[in-house]
């Protein structure tokens, strides 16, 4: 079955951020390739003395308790619905190491691509700014230097609200926190936007199931694993009519079919991979394929954004420019008629 999150801890996770956990990840992964058990790492100080306190402390009672490492990291809520099924098949294969290493990367390159993304972000961030500065500053001359700024410092402090809420605020959040879930939720309500996030959903779909089969797990509940880490809404009603398909003695092509939503050039490349027995080894490319796809919508929509920045700041300065000089002008023609 797929993995699940029992009731969380309740200490404040929000205290952790994703390069502690992954640091973390590594160090428990390396623990178990140099072939030490997790209980016996975790209780002995002078090994486990890298981790967080919440971490060791919480994982070393679940354990002990007889819970899975599934389990207790649902139970820790440190990890997505992906990362938990990733943990999952891991343990389920006897791979748990190599699972925890791969769940570790996965978070470094998450980590990398949202910093490009927001570089991205930041040259029109920086015109807008600007465009908000420069436009009201006739008001220097007409009014007062507090009447421009009441005006000028709404855009850099909208800026670093943003930048907190980015940088400080969300990388702390739980993955179930409304922070992190809300915002997915809307995105994938959106146009194109929505399209690319459900590109990435459809890959982290085909990397679990890939996974998940190659850990030797019936394709049932593999296929229930993946759709859960998946996050897409869609995908996730469709589920009964997957599984529904494969009851009735269908392939696993069909049962993708059925759900009626990932794009034809995926449900091709899983044709072509159940014909030849090579859906484990095929699942991750087709699942960095629809990555890739859904990096280069976003790239896309950061050119345009960058476009339309720079023109709004450029239309807004103009006229910031244009009605500077007409109040100037007004200005020089009530001197002159007071002096005639």
């Amino acid at each position: 079955m797929a993995a699940t999150r029992p009731a969380t801890l309740e200490a404040p996770m929000s205290a952790l951020t994703d390069k502690q956990i992954e640091g973390a990840l590594t160090s428990l992964a390396e623990a178990l390739e140099s072939g030490l058990s997790l209980i016996a790492y975790l209780k002995d100080p002078a090994t486990s003395r890298v981790l967080p306190p919440v971490i060791r402390d919480g994982l070393a009672r679940d354990l002990e308790a007889g819970a899975s490492v599934t389990t207790a990291f649902a139970r820790l809520d440190l990890l997505t619905e992906a990362e938990l099924s990733l943990v999952q098949a891991g343990e389920r294969s006897g791979h748990l190491g190599s699972s925890l290493k791969a769940v570790a990367e996965a978070m470094a390159k998450r980590r990398a691509n949202r910093w490009k993304v927001l570089a991205g972000l930041a040259y029109p961030t920086l015109l807008i700014n600007m465009a908000g500065c420069i436009t009201p500053l006739p008001l220097i001359f007409t009014k007062s230097f507090t009447a421009w700024l009441q005006i000028a410092i709404w855009a850099p402090l909208a800026t670093l609200a943003g930048a907190v809420l980015l940088f400080v605020v969300l990388p702390r959040q739980r993955p179930s926190s409304p922070l992190r879930t809300v915002p997915i939720r809307i995105g994938l309500a959106l146009p194109v936007i929505g399209g690319a996030l459900r590109r990435g959903a459809h890959g982290t779909f085909a990397e679990i199931l890939g996974r998940s089969i190659a850990a030797g797990l019936p394709m049932p509940i593999s296929i229930q694993s993946a759709v859960t880490a998946s996050g897409d809404p869609r995908l996730q009603q469709r589920l009964d009519a997957i599984l529904d398909t494969l009851d009735a003695g269908g392939t696993l092509t069909e049962a993708l079919e059925a759900a009626g939503q990932l794009h034809p050039s995926m449900l091709a490349a899983v044709a072509q991979a159940e014909a030849t027995g090579t859906l484990d080894a095929t699942l991750p490319r087709i699942a960095e394929q629809e990555r890739e796809h859904a990096r280069w919508v976003v790239r896309i929509l950061i050119g345009v954004t960058v476009v339309l920045g720079f023109m709004l700041a450029f239309g807004i300065v103009a006229a910031g420019i244009i009605e500077g000089m007409g109040q100037y002008l007004q200005t020089i023609d009530r001197a002159i008629d007071q002096g005639r």
